[in-house]
Parts: C-alpha cells; structure tokens; sequence
C-alpha cells in the first residue's frame, strides 16, 4: 500500500477524513460526525447528491456513511457482518436514506458483501463499498495536488512525492521486526506456548527448537529467493516464519512481518531500497491476489527474499481460482510441507524442555512411543501437549470440556464448538475446505448480542484451541482437534450433545440462510455421515430431499438400496432405489453420472437375460418409460453430454441397431462438436469394416484438438491397412504432444509384432526409468517373457505388485507362474497358490480376484476337501455367497456346481482366466 492508514489516529479523525473525502467528491455533508460514539446506530455521516432526472427536475439522493477505522487492529482489522449490526439488522435507520456506504480502512468480509447484496435486492436500497484500495485510489488521483493525502496522511504524501512508491517500511500491511519483539514479555508466556498458546517473538531464541527442515528453508530463500512453507494449523507454519526471520534479523537483514490477512500486494507500488537486504514473512500467501507478479518482482531483486507460508487446504483452494496457478508454482519452486515430527525432532523437545526446566516427566523414548502409537496426532501442538502435560490430546480435549462445563454459559459453548467441529470435519466441498461460518454459529446458538457472542469466541480462542481468520470463518487450530471434539462431545455413552439434532439444525439454517458455502453443506453432510452413523444419515439424506436437494454424492445411498435389493417401485417405495432414482431425475437432472447409473441398474434388473424384450429401436411407447434406452435418451436431450451419447449409441450397438448408433453419435456431434464422439464414430466405423470412413471422421477434428484416443484410433486404421509405418509416425506425433503411457505401449506394441523385441523394451524402459505406470510395466513384463527372461519377468512382478497394490497384477502373476509349472501350496510365497494366498486378505471382496483363484483351483483338479479353506470347494461357495451380495453382476452361460465348472474348463482347455470370460456362474 502506498497511503499508510495507520497514520489517521483515531475513529474520529477517520470520520472527520470521511467528511473531506466526500466533500472533494462534490457530496453535501447533510448530518456531521460528532465526537464520541454514534450511539449504537451505526449512522457516523449523512451525505447526499443531486442527480439529473429525465422530467427535468433534479433528484436528491441521501446515503447513510458507516465510517470503520480498524487499520490498527492487530489481525485481520476486516469489517464484519457483526460490525453493522444495526444497518443491516435494524432498517429503520435506512428509513430517510436512499443508500448505505460503508467507509472502510481496511477490508469488508465476504459475508458482509452477501449481507448487503441481499438487503439491496429486498429494500431497493442501493449500497456501495469504499476500502483502502477504492480510498488510496482516489487520494492519489485527486486533482487538487492530492490535498487529502497531504492533509491527512503527511507521511506517505511525502514519501510519494519523493520517491514515486513509498518503500516496504511504509505498507501498513507489515510490521518491522526490532530487537524490542524479542524482550521478555511474560516470563512464564514459554510455558503458555508449550502448552498450546500462539507463539510470540519472545519466545523464538530461547524457547523453541529448529525443525529439520529449517536447513532446507534457508536453502531456498538463498537459491530461489521465495519459499513456500504449508502445513495444517499447529504445525509450527508461524514457529519457523519467525525462527527464519530471526536467522536473517542476526544477519543484518531488515525483517517485515505480516500475520495479517490481506488481499492486496501491488508490486508496482511497493519500493525496496538497493543498499538495505530484506527479508519479508508473509503468514496467508492463500490470500493474496496478485502473489504471482509480487514474486515475479522479488526474483529480479537481488536484495529481497520472500518467505511464506498457507495452510495446505487453503494454499491447494487458492490455486485453483488462480488462472496462473502452474507459472506461480514455478515460480515458487519446491514447497516445504510440514508433517510429521521425527525421531530428531523428538529428541529435540525433551532437550529443550530439560534445557529450560520445563517440569515435565517425559523421556525421549516415551515421547518417541507416544507417537509411534498416535500417528494420526504426530503433529508439533500434540507432541508439545503430551511432553509437557503427559496426556494424549483426548485427554486435554476432555479436560477442556470438563472446565467448560463450569462456566456460566456453559451450553451455549458446548454447543458452539459442536457446530464448529461438526462443519469442520466434513472436509472439502466442490468448492473448498468446510468451516463454519461465525453468522450461521451465531444464529444456530441463538446470540443476537454481539458482545456475548465475542465473549464466547475469545474463551474459544484462549481456552479451547479455536481461530478465527478474517473472512468471517471459525475453526480449530487442525483438523485432527476437530475430530476429537466430534468424538468426545458425540459419544453415545456421554451423551453431551445429539448428533442428528446437531447436523438437522445446521441443515436447516443452511438451507434458510444465504451462505457462500450452502450447497457443499447440504451435499455433504447426509454423506458424511453415512460412515459414521447409517441410520442418522438416511434421515438427514430424507431431510435433504424434502427441502428440494438432491446432489450427485447422494448417488451412494440408491447403490445402498441396490446392495440390500431394495429396487422397489418408481411411485410408492419411499426411498427404495427406483424411488430415489426418480427423486434424482426430479430435482436434479443434468447430471451425467445419473444416467449412467441408472440406465445400468434398469439394464441388470429388467435384462437379466434378454435385453431385447425391452429395446424398440425408434422408442415411442410410454410404457417402455424408465427402461434404459428411456432413460439414455432423456439423458442426451437434457445433459447434451458426450458419454451420454455414448452410452445411448452402445445400447443400440449391443442391439446390433448400428445405423441407429451412428444416427446418434452424428447428432450429437452436430450438438457438441466433441473430439469424443468423433472418436466413438470413426472407431465405430472402423470396427464395422470402414476403415476408409473411419479415416475421413478423423479428418474432420481439428489437428489441434486431436486426443489421445483419436491418435491411438488413427494409427490402429494404418496398422489395419498394412502402413505400419504411417502407425509409428502418428504415435509419435501423439506421445510427442502428450507423453502418456497408452501411446507409448502402442508403439512398443507395433515394434513386437515386427519381431524388434530389443527395441520394443528399450523404448518401455526410458519412459518407465522416468515415470511408471502400470501399463507400462505390464507391456514390459510381456516383454521380457516373451524374450524368455522368466527371472527377470520374475522379479518385475513382485517389484510392480509391490509398487501399485493392483488385484490384476497378483492374477497376471499367478497365471505366469502356472505356465512355469510352479503351482506351488497354499503359503509358499512367489508360487501360483501362495500368490493368490497373500493376496486373499486385501482382494478377497473383489470377485475377479476370487474367481481367478477359483478357476485355477478347478483346473487342477486337486485339494478338493468341502471343508478345506482355499480348496475349489470351498472358493466355490465364498464365490456363490460374494455375487449373491452383488446386483450389478452380469451373467453368461449358467455353472450351477462346482462339477459343471470343471466340465467347462476340461472341454475348453482353459489355462488363463481371460479364456474363461463366456463361463460366469450363475446362483
């Protein structure tokens, strides 16, 4: 900032700048501040304004000015909702104005804006906004020789006039750091910081310890210039901003610090004087709009280092509204993320707890025990907690709800951090992190008082580990406290607060209320809960759908009535899958995901044998209504949506209706213009003996629009006409703009089928030697087997099972170990039974895997005892019991017994699982 607002003293002189601010804009003062307190009103200024009429007779406009100086707050300084209270809650002092502007040195919050936008939309009320941008803007572009930046901000008018851009020490954003930050304060405020309170610069030298990863911040500050340090709250993010700047403090550095939050960096104003090194801190990078040209700036600055740092949440949040989000990663360079404490890192606590004479009875070794068995807490607050309390963060958390309980108002905190952990752990939404917004937590616990509402948030803050940012958010310090709140305040034996009366009421405010965050609430909420009490989330999901919602992520409650085999009726089944299939249709339509779900369901249940009793090609019977080509069909009309068209076109492809496949492929191209559809045509095309045809659909997408798929369909056309080489220059073309692995592995592919295995794997190793992918490694393992190198094929297995956790990689082993004749027993590892044995624990659900096993069990025509764990029996009736449990199976030719299935497998000389895909079993 170039104006320093902190040079205007007072509220009163803010208001007495107000007055001349809109007089220079030809405003007339029609009511003056006073000084002292506005008496609760809200009301600092009436100005007015005449504006010309079409009847000829000029109109007079009255505004109501709130003036808010917060400049000089410590943190954040954003006007709130809270703050015009009486504007916005009590109208009447709106009555005799026709406007209401707000006169802001710093910033309004979001919520405020929202607030007001509203009231303009019901009470006709214009409003408008004047923060410290709009305000300096104007100063600066005052036409009488920037008379109000001379009169009031003397200071920044003459660092202006001097210098053009006032210097870093100017911006009221920041603080210099002076040798006064680190006096003792508090002599005992080291052991409120070792017990969980905010660290302060005092404390920095003597109190703290280095992180291992301080070595590496310096580092980068030295290389780059710039780094990034995130991490969840109470990881030290603040510790190690203020051990750095006293690093480059001793080193002569002048150190600027801002904890604030801020929107605004303007590099182009902003001056840094080329004798002086600086170093600044910037604590809520997330926030600022224009990071990307300040750190273009810092990094052709030879004397200027910038540290910052984001709470990863709301760093990943932020850069996916950012349009150069990819360039200010680079520019950026290697994030350092604070995790985890390590065993250094350990031994560093009990010593500098020791050192101090903290009284603490931990031992390195107990604290290193502690965290073996509380991963999920090994984070700095929670390791500090227990080395200087002795107690797990449960504890500490049960001890501050036991102390609460105490209080005079009691309930009404209980049920605060309640609301506020019940949001917080619901996670991220569509659009960002899930935090409780302090407008909904004042009406959800009923404070109309601002004043018992501070009073409750400041014991919060102190007490109880909860902050607040300055965008009118509240929340614990990390999501692990929040979790441990929700599991002691929930618990069913306490009693302490109901959960389904927890979540109802934040539901229906929510939905009454005009949130930013409305929709990521109600969507998430019913599943949430699904993982932690069914029956509460089926009556918030019912809640849900009576205030008209119906979001995608409810999907996962029609695919709990399809595994329970509730399909019931569209009409009369309440909350039966068809029922809430209709309800999604009803109240949310243009969902693509919906179709395809559906129309697989419908095609499973009413199919189950014979697809055609329910297909009519031209589809105008009502009462094929909700069949799937019904459903693909309102679909494609409603969503207009590639996979849609694709979905419709494959259910007349299976129909053998291909000129009704083409038909709507082609208007959906007509429609979307998508690459993807192109694609489904031309291959289309080309499976049904056009190659040419195939090749002229190609031809008609744009080279630059070409996708993976289309160069991968393109070069298949070429192989099928005999150019294998025109194949290999079009794979190319396509890994050169893409680089991806299903390209690549075609090209190899091509290579072995002329024979040129050298070549093949030589071009799979240098892309698996820089990045690897399961494709790629499966391409290689064929490779070396059919290059003979059983070993080496061997030991690629058991490194890419190792590296990928994939069922298929465990079944594509086995069957390879088979063909070696190494059957081996049931707990030999790296044998054919052993491989599927230590398998069996993490895949036995899955029912590939399970028949893959199954299959090879019967084709050995051994261990055959019905009561003998992993015999061909014993597989055959935990297979028989997995697909009873699965309403999505597909069933082929009908195996009854265990008899018929080796009949099978006998006449078809069955030795790989993918032979055996006409052979499924029926119950």
């Amino acid at each position: 900032m170039i104006v320093n607002f902190k040079e205007i003293k007072d509220d009163v002189e803010w208001e007495l700048f107000a007055k001349a601010f809109f007089r220079s804009m030809g405003k007339t003062i029609e009511e003056r501040p006073t000084v002292g307190s506005d008496g609760g009103t809200g009301k600092d200024l009436i100005i007015s304004e005449i504006l010309p009429s079409d009847l000829g007779t000029p109109i007079k406009r009255q505004y109501l000015v709130s003036c808010k100086h917060y400049a000089h707050r410590s943190k954040g300084g954003a006007v709130r909702e809270s703050d015009e209270k009486p504007i916005i809650d009590v109208n009447l002092r709106l009555e005799e104005c026709d406007g209401f502007i707000g006169f802001y040195s710093t910033y309004p919050t979001t919520t405020l804006i929202d607030i007001l936008k509203k009231y303009e939309k019901v009470s006709k009320r214009t409003y408008k906004i004047y923060d410290r941008d709009d305000i300096q803007s104007y100063l600066l572009k005052d036409d009488e020789d920037n008379l109000l930046l001379k009169s009031y901000f003397k200071d920044s008018y003459k660092e202006w006039v001097q210098l053009g851009s006032p210097k870093i020490d100017r911006n009221s954003n920041f603080e210099k750091l002076t040798k006064h930050h680190f006096e003792e304060k508090d002599r005992d405020y080291f052991k409120k910081y070792f017990e969980g309170q905010p660290v302060d610069w005092s404390v920095i030298r003597k109190y703290t310890f280095k992180r291992s990863c301080f070595s590496q911040v310096i580092e980068n500050l030295e290389a780059n210039k710039v780094c990034l340090i995130t991490g969840a709250g109470g990881e030290g993010k603040t510790t190690l901003l203020m051990q750095t700047g006293d690093y480059y403090f001793k080193k002569n550095y002048e150190v600027y610090f801002s904890w604030n939050v801020f929107k605004h960096l303007d590099p182009q104003n902003l001056q840094f004087d080329p004798k002086i090194n600086y170093l600044i801190i910037i604590d809520r990078a997330d926030t600022i709009a224009e990071l990307n040209d300040f750190v273009k700036k810092i990094k052709f600055l030879n004397n200027v280092k910038v540290i910052f740092a984001a709470r990863k949440n709301e760093w990943l949040q932020s850069l996916l509204k950012r349009k150069n989000a990819k360039e200010l990663e680079a520019w950026l360079g290697v994030e350092i993320a604070l995790r985890k404490i390590s065993n250094l890192e350990t031994e560093a606590i009990t010593t500098l707890l020791q050192k101090t004479g903290y009284n603490t009875v931990i031992s390195t070794e107990r604290l290193k025990k502690f965290i073996e068995e509380n991963k999920d807490f090994n984070f700095l607050l929670s390791i500090m907690i227990y080395a200087t309390q002795g107690k797990s963060f449960k504890a500490i958390i049960i001890d501050i709800i036991r102390n609460i309980k105490k209080w005079e108002n009691c309930d009404r905190i209980l049920l605060a951090i309640g609301y506020i952990v019940s949001i917080e752990i619901l996670g991220r939404g569509l659009h960002g992190s899930l935090y409780c917004q302090e407008t909904m937590l004042r009406k959800l616990i009923g404070i109309g008082s601002i004043g018992e509402y501070s009073a409750i948030r400041d014991q919060l803050s102190q007490e109880a580990f909860f902050q607040e940012s300055g965008d009118n958010l509240i929340y614990t310090r990390n999501i692990q406290i929040a979790k441990l709140y929700f599991e002691v305040l929930f618990d069913q034996d306490s009693g302490i607060l109901n959960l389904f009366d927890t979540y109802d009421n934040i539901l229906q405010e929510t939905v009454k209320g005009d949130y930013f965050n409305k929709f990521d609430l109600v969507a998430q909420i019913p599943v949430f809960m699904r993982s932690v009490n069914l029956e509460t989330a089926i009556s918030l999901l019912k809640a849900a759908i009576s205030y008209r919602y119906f979001f995608h992520q409810y999907y996962i409650f029609i695919k709990d009535e399809i595994q329970k085999g509730n399909f019931g009726n569209y009409d009369e089944d309440l909350y039966s899958a068809r029922w809430l299939f209709k309800e999604a249709f009803n109240k949310n339509p243009k969902n693509p995901k919906l179709y395809h779900l559906w129309a697989d369901f419908e095609k499973q249940q009413q199919d189950r044998g014979n697809i055609k009793l329910l297909y009519v090609p031209t589809l105008s019977e009502d009462d094929l209504q909700f069949s799937p080509q019904w459903i693909l069909k309102t679909g494609v009309e409603i969503c207009q949506d590639d996979s849609v068209y694709i979905a419709l076109a494959k259910l007349h492809i299976e129909n053998r209706h291909i000129e009704n496949a083409i038909e709507v492929l082609n208007d959906g191209i007509i429609i979307t213009k998508s690459p993807s559809l192109y694609c489904a045509l031309a291959s289309l095309e080309f499976k049904e003996g056009n190659p040419n045809l195939a090749r002229d659909i190609i031809e008609q997408v744009n080279p630059s629009a070409l996708t993976p798929e289309l160069y991968l369909l393109k070069s298949q056309i070429e192989l099928k006409s005999g150019n294998n080489q025109e194949a290999r220059n079009i794979l190319k073309t396509g890994i050169k703009k893409f680089n991806i692995d299903k390209l690549v592995v075609a090209l190899a592919k091509i290579d072995i089928m002329e024979g040129k295995l050298q070549e093949a794997k030589a071009l799979i190793k240098s892309k698996v030697d820089l990045l690897r992918t399961l494709p790629l490694d499966y391409c290689l393992i064929n490779i070396e087997k059919m290059m003979g190198n059983w070993l080496v094929a061997r030991k690629l297995y058991k490194e890419v099972d190792e590296l990928y956790n994939d069922f298929s990689i465990r079944i594509s082993w086995a069957y390879f170990e088979i063909n070696l004749n190494n059957v081996g027993e049931i707990g030999i590892p790296e044998t054919a039974r052993g491989i599927f044995f230590n398998g069996w624990e993490r895949y036995s659900k899955i029912w590939n895997f399970v028949h893959s096993f199954l299959l090879m069990e019967a084709g050995l025509a051994c261990n055959e005892g019905i009561n003998e764990p992993y015999s061909a029996q014993w597989l055959f009736n935990y297979y028989l019991q997995l697909i009873e449990n699965d309403h999505f199976i597909h069933y082929g030719k009908i195996i009854r017994s265990l008899s018929d299935l080796k009949q099978a497998l006998s006449v078809n000389n069955v030795k790989n699982p993918q032979e055996f895909e006409d052979f499924e079993i029926d119950d």
